[in-house]
């Protein structure tokens, strides 16, 4: 959500905590069926950017760091501009409405 100020989940109102979790969850399982994860890590690791922001990040057993923590484990591996491109588009379909993220009551 934005909000001037918030760092933290507990600076939300409920319901903005309650719409946070739904569509962290939302999104996390659509990841893990596009990608067939293994487990999937939702985390509110903020101490480098000061603000507040979620990482839903797929596992699988084959990760380098697997089943330690992504960061700091190994080098990135990039993508080739054709998967790039494929893997976009496909996440982009579901941030864009695959996904029913429908506000908090």
């Amino acid at each position: 959500p934005k909000r001037a100020g918030a760092t933290e989940i507990y600076h939300l109102s409920e319901s903005e905590q309650l719409q946070l979790l739904k569509e962290a969850s939302g999104l996390a399982e659509a990841l893990s069926d596009l990608f067939a994860a293994k487990k999937m890590n939702i985390a509110a690791l903020g101490n480098q950017v000061s603000q507040l922001h979620l990482h839903v990040i797929v596992r699988q057993e084959s990760d380098p760091a697997w089943p330690g923590p992504v960061w700091g484990k190994a080098s990135p591996v990039p993508y080739q501009e054709d998967q790039l491109t494929a893997l976009k588009a496909r996440i982009e379909g579901i941030l864009q409405g695959e996904l029913e993220l429908k506000p908090a009551v």
